[in-house]
């Protein structure tokens, strides 16, 4: 019965280690030695037993920058009594397979036997193949540096509100826009640091939220928005406005280009326009535009000289139409 329930319960643990892939490894601390399981070797593409399980040899297959590491994790273990053994943490290291690449391996360990001393003279743990897991945070960390850089250095300021339409990341180029450090920004919702009124005369909090709102309903959103600076001065922004999936989490993003010069430019040139229009409009003499042989703009006394309405002449007729044939040429 006893040698049945010893059979059982190898063939048990050896249908739990193919089940897992995980390697079991047991060291004798005094000789310097160990025995590996099955799954230890072929994780390395090695053959059972293909290379001996002494100190020197396994140290020469962890990568040189992990060494330090392993050797401190090792040092944990062997120094830590029996009732901390299950409280030490794992350790992660490379090591290298016949091939000459380069596996991640997860090992856990704990000292099994200690000496009347209290000295530790076995060991025994596992290791885990982690070079896929490994792969995936190294890809992850590069599309999240790479998104990071994207982000702080866009010409525009991108903000990122949560579900209750509150700032919780913006970039640099938004603390510049507005003046504001990031703790100024971040924490605030959408709508604080504008002007009551927006130019078309709606509300600022219900003209943002209307916004958000159909956002949030998957609408994207493009629009003019006048903010505030910190130090109040008004600040045009063209916006756009969608809901974006980060993780499990919906956000939404916000992407606002400083138009301030660019309405500046157009409100001069509209002040300048209408200067003109007043001069020309109002002036005792008559004045024109000739465009492709033909009156391109004619003002009120022109066409009271020659005795037309202004939208007779106006790309209708040219020169040749009230100057006398004769002086013409």
């Amino acid at each position: 019965r006893v040698e049945k329930q010893l059979r059982e319960n190898e063939e048990r643990l050896f249908l739990s280690l193919q089940a897992t892939q995980d390697a079991i490894w047991d060291w004798d601390i005094v000789q310097a030695t160990g025995y590996a399981s099955l799954n230890y070797f072929t994780m390395l593409g090695y053959k059972p037993d293909e290379f001996l399980m002494n100190s020197e040899y396994w140290w020469q297959l962890i990568h040189c920058e992990d060494v330090q590491k392993v050797r401190e994790a090792m040092d944990r273990v062997m120094n830590n009594p029996e009732s901390w053994q299950d409280s030490i943490p794992n350790v992660e290291f490379r090591m290298r397979k016949k091939t000459g690449e380069w596996r991640w391996i997860l090992a856990r360990g704990k000292v099994v036997t200690w000496d009347r001393e209290g000295r530790p003279l076995r060991m025994m743990g596992t290791h885990t193949d982690i070079t896929d897991r490994k792969l995936a945070e190294e890809a992850l960390r590069e599309s999240e540096q790479r998104y990071r850089t994207l982000f702080e250095t866009a010409n525009d300021a991108i903000l990122l509100m949560d579900r209750d339409f509150i700032y919780v990341d913006c970039n640099s180029k938004a603390m510049e826009m507005t003046q504001r450090s990031r703790s100024e920004i971040i924490g605030h919702n959408a709508y604080e640091d504008s002007p009551l009124v927006q130019p078309d005369g709606n509300n600022s909090q219900a003209a943002a939220l209307s916004y958000i709102n159909e956002a949030v309903a998957g609408r994207p959103q493009k629009f003019y928005w006048q903010s505030l600076r910190k130090d109040g001065t008004l600040l045009d922004l063209d916006v756009c406005l969608n809901k974006v999936t980060l993780g499990e989490q919906d956000f939404l993003q916000v992407i606002a280009r400083d138009i301030t010069e660019q309405k500046q430019a157009e409100k001069a040139l509209r002040e300048s326009e209408g200067k003109f229009k007043d001069l020309v409009e109002q002036s005792i003499v008559g004045v024109y535009l000739i465009q492709d042989g033909l009156f391109k703009y004619v003002n009120a006394k022109f066409a009271e000289i020659f005795g037309y309405d202004m939208a007779e002449m106006t790309g209708k007729m040219g020169p040749k139409d009230v100057v006398f044939a004769d002086d013409l040429p």
